[in-house]
């Protein structure tokens, strides 16, 4: 019997997913992302941005100053990026290419007006009834991408909200990311679009046999 970490599993694949998204719908020149959070959820998505897109500035957002500090710290050491740091999420936000919402936050945190004109947005923090990172007006002119739309709209508060006021349709939400396939993607579209994703245990059942697989592959 071969027993695998969930925490770690769930925390790796959540950040690959995201990136997945990425690499889809950013634009290819993408350098510059926000980080809202500081957990490890922020440093995971940091590190997967790094591998799909040029990132060579990161700004940070987080509730707390003393967080925010040390992880503005690891993200020059470990990750050798210019970084700023912001006390307001519009000041996070602006002039990024990429944002990743990485919080538990239970009212929203990002709103359409704190938007640049184009940016991709990874939003994971929120996946449970109770907790909202995106206002529901977010979603009235961008592009919304899901995990799994069934999922989402049954976990994602301002996603449910977003249907209830009638700015997204409620029988396909969005565009689920495992239908779409790199190579048949259309050149990058401006504007915004956004990455919903609540967490699907499927993909981590399937991450785990990966895992394993290299383990095994590894060991004999």
């Amino acid at each position: 019997m071969v027993a695998v970490d969930a925490g770690a599993i769930t925390e790796i694949r959540t950040a690959a997913a995201s990136a997945h998204a990425t690499r889809m719908l950013a634009a290819p020149s993408a350098s510059r992302v926000s980080i809202l959070g500081t957990g490890l959820q922020a440093k995971a998505h940091l590190l997967a941005m790094k591998k799909v897109r040029p990132i060579k500035h990161v700004s940070i957002w987080g509730r707390s100053e003393e967080a925010r500090q040390s992880f503005a710290i690891w993200c020059k050491r470990d990750c050798n990026l210019s970084v700023s740091i912001h006390s307001s999420v519009a000041e996070a936000v602006n002039d990024c290419d990429i944002i990743c919402t990485t919080t538990a936050a239970r009212s929203p945190i990002l709103k359409s007006t704190d938007l640049p004109r184009h940016c991709h947005i990874n939003a994971i923090g929120s996946s449970a009834l109770g907790f909202q990172e995106l206002h529901e007006d977010i979603y009235q002119n961008s592009a919304l991408f899901t995990d799994c739309n069934q999922s989402v709209l049954a976990a994602s508060e301002c996603v449910i909200k977003a249907v209830q006021k009638g700015l997204l349709p409620s029988q396909g939400v969005g565009t689920e990311i495992g239908t779409l396939s790199v190579d048949s993607m259309p050149t990058h579209q401006p504007g915004v679009s956004i990455f919903k994703s609540v967490g699907l245990a499927v993909q981590d059942l399937v991450f785990s046999r990966e895992v394993i697989r290299r383990w095994v592959a590894a060991s004999s």
